[in-house]
């Protein structure tokens, strides 16, 4: 009977007490979830992608241009850039664009450029590269 009354009388922690424990336990739980999903969908939204806004071959006489401009449109900075057009022998020409950062546009040339026509369309590639992401597109350029 002495034992059924100490437990009785022993107190435990009140229920307004337990409900705010169980509150901030959810509100942290709460806080480190948001933390996690939000640098997971960082990593997942992260998109290499360009676009070409102009190209251009001027022939001379005393000498031919191959000149390319090249916007980031994508959610990540481009680490390496490359142009290749293809000539009348069907040599590639390389212009190297390099590193472009997101929402930023580079231009580059090649001065050293031989064997177009004036006139034709030659075939011309990009190859850009973001970490693991690898981005190509293709179109042709019309000498002039």
């Amino acid at each position: 009977m002495r034992a059924l009354k100490v437990l009785k009388e022993k107190r435990g922690i009140s229920e307004l007490m337990s409900m705010l424990i169980l509150l901030s336990l959810a509100l942290v739980g709460g806080a480190v979830a948001y933390g996690v999903l939000t640098s997971m969908s960082g990593t997942i939204a992260a998109k290499a992608d360009v676009q070409v806004q102009s190209s251009d071959i001027v022939v001379t006489s005393a000498k031919t241009i191959v000149s390319v401009t090249v916007k980031n449109i994508g959610t990540i900075g481009i680490d390496s850039c490359t142009v290749t057009v293809y000539n009348d022998a069907g040599t590639a020409v390389q212009i190297s664009i390099g590193a472009i950062p997101v929402g930023q546009t580079k231009s580059a040339e090649n001065t050293a450029a031989t064997g177009f026509t004036e006139g034709k369309e030659y075939p011309a590639s990009l190859a850009a590269t973001a970490g693991t992401q690898t981005v190509n597109k293709s179109w042709t350029i019309l000498a002039r």
